[in-house]
């Protein structure tokens, strides 16, 4: 759960640094050298940023949800002790 939310708190910071080298690539335009070559890095950097931040998001709420759950069923058995004692 902790590397999960650790990942996801990266996750704004490095999508900024990804577009932000995709777009001054693409406005260098098609008469830079390394034109293709860039725009297809980046974009493969995108596509599996998007990917592991699917995963990463995905494992983040299934394991909160599960803490969550965890705890709701502590908190209501002590309610129930409560009230039956």
């Amino acid at each position: 759960m902790i590397f999960a939310s650790i990942f996801n708190a990266f996750v704004w910071p490095m999508m900024g640094l990804i577009v932000v080298r995709l777009q001054f690539t693409l406005m260098a335009g098609p008469d830079d050298p390394g034109f293709m070559v860039n725009s297809r890095n980046y974009l493969l950097y995108y596509l599996a940023f998007v990917f592991y931040t699917a995963i990463f998001g995905a494992l983040q709420k299934i394991t909160f949800g599960i803490t969550g759950e965890r705890l709701t069923v502590a908190v209501k058995k002590e309610a129930i002790r409560g009230v039956l004692h």
